[in-house]
């Protein structure tokens, strides 16, 4: 792979994530210094996960500290007698209901705006269909005010957006929601592991058991010595 790489026209060629220590990655490292490439590792992001192994999700919830399990208990009651709330879960149907919920808390909430709009609707719609899929929006009198966007393939769900509205913070309706999320995807869907993907925040940490750092590879290709204009010439003029 390396040779032919190193016989196509391109100046880089960047991989990331990837782990710290793949001893797959530093073979290929050697392998395309040996066809002429120069190579450096650079930090990204930290990742969080978590492995299951067989728990379910009262197990795994035994095991979180006592403040997040108190929270969620403590904030489901409160919600419930003060206000009442519901959940629904998006997989397929409605889903252009559940953009649009989405992104009225997401304005709502502490995050920036998107830079690029059409990218989660189409995230969206391209991961219902093989049934990917876990969308889940928190609702208070029909009102949308956390929302988070999950993905289950392959035994693994990731997290790849949270967000909820500012306003109803004293309810920590973030974390009922991911508690919720939580419960579906270890007891339903039966995920082997779960994943936070990119980010160090601490809430992470009560959630998850593994911290990796994730790194970059780069591959750049070493210029090609340069001729000296009209070296040729002159050499032939002398001899």
């Amino acid at each position: 792979m390396a040779e032919g790489l190193s016989r196509l026209a391109f100046h880089s060629l960047q991989l990331q994530p990837i782990a710290r220590d793949d001893a797959v990655l530093d073979e290929l490292q050697q392998a395309m210094e040996g066809c002429g490439f120069e190579s450096y590792r650079d930090y990204r992001f930290i990742n969080w996960s978590h492995r299951l192994q067989g728990h379910s999700f009262q197990q795994y919830l035994a095991e979180r500290p006592s403040r997040i399990r108190n929270t969620i208990a403590r904030k489901r009651r409160k919600l419930q007698r003060e206000r009442g709330y519901k959940i629904r879960l998006y997989t397929d149907h409605d889903l252009e209901q559940a953009i649009a919920d989405y992104n009225i808390l997401y304005k709502a909430s502490w995050k920036a705006g998107e830079r690029f709009l059409g990218f989660v609707p189409a995230l969206v719609d391209t991961m219902a269909k093989p049934g990917w899929l876990r969308f889940a929006i928190l609702y208070l009198d029909d009102r949308p005010v956390a929302g988070q966007i999950w993905f289950v393939v392959h035994g693994k769900a990731s997290i790849f957006r949270l967000a909820h509205d500012e306003v109803w913070r004293e309810y920590s309706p973030g974390s009922i929601l991911t508690a919720y999320l939580m419960e579906h995807v270890i007891d339903i869907d039966k995920v082997e592991s779960i994943d936070f993907l990119t980010g160090n925040e601490r809430y992470k940490s009560d959630w998850m058991s593994e911290r990796r750092e994730r790194w970059g590879l780069v591959f750049l290709k070493k210029p090609e010595p340069r001729v000296k204009p009209f070296s040729g010439l002159f050499k032939w003029l002398k001899g």
